[in-house]
């Protein structure tokens, strides 16, 4: 059974992979999907790393208050502290899903997963989700969305924002372990999920047993 399994004893911590996306493109969704996959041969964890932090932040300081943004600062750095320096967490390759835009704020957050990769001594695997405008307003206003997981989103604000804003996109010397873009209007969350999955094995050689 041990030939057939891909993965190896890890010589370096298993990989950081950022999933980021504007709210409802369906982050989430394919993220779990690649959990199940990665699963099969090595331990995989899932990281919803805007709700994690906002809904803790909100618990203790409300949004339009001072200090609501530092407090966030703070929480992140304990995770990424954590996985840089806990060996427990370097056996385990760690999912996020994140929707961070290009402006100075997004690029600070994105900064500080380069940082723990960096300090981690694992690769960073950016990849970015987009869909077509009819079937994202589609996604956001579907019925059983909150019920799957997902947040409730406006589709006016969703609209504005595809206007107005553009998702981060990490640099080649930030992603080094590469980067994905999908567009996922026509593809299955699964068939998303594989593409990850397969992205993943060829970019990082720890997570691969050596050719028979």
């Amino acid at each position: 059974m041990d030939d057939l399994n891909p993965f190896k004893s890890f010589p370096k911590p298993l990989p950081l992979i950022h999933i980021n996306g504007d709210p409802g493109v369906g982050k989430l969704t394919v993220a779990r999907r690649l959990q199940a996959l990665l699963n099969k041969y090595a331990s995989a964890r899932l990281v919803e790393m805007n709700r994690l932090v906002n809904q803790a932040t909100a618990a203790v300081i409300d949004r339009a208050e001072p200090g609501y943004h530092d407090l966030g600062q703070d929480l992140r750095f304990a995770v990424f502290e954590a996985l840089a320096k806990n060996p427990a967490t370097h056996h385990h390759a760690y999912i996020f899903t994140d929707s961070q835009t290009a402006d100075l704020v997004g690029a600070g957050v994105c900064a500080e997963y380069v940082c723990a990769a960096r300090q981690r001594r694992s690769d960073l695997i950016s990849v970015v989700l987009s869909c077509d405008e009819e079937a994202h307003l589609k996604r956001v206003g579907a019925a059983d969305r909150v019920a799957r997981g997902g947040t409730l989103v406006d589709a006016s604000w969703v609209k504005m924002l595809r206007e107005k804003t553009r998702t981060h996109r990490f640099n080649k010397f930030a992603a080094e372990g590469g980067s994905l873009e999908l567009d996922v209007t026509d593809i299955t969350p699964m068939e998303a999920a594989d593409r990850i999955f397969r992205h993943i094995l060829d970019v990082c050689p720890e997570m691969r047993m050596p050719a028979a």
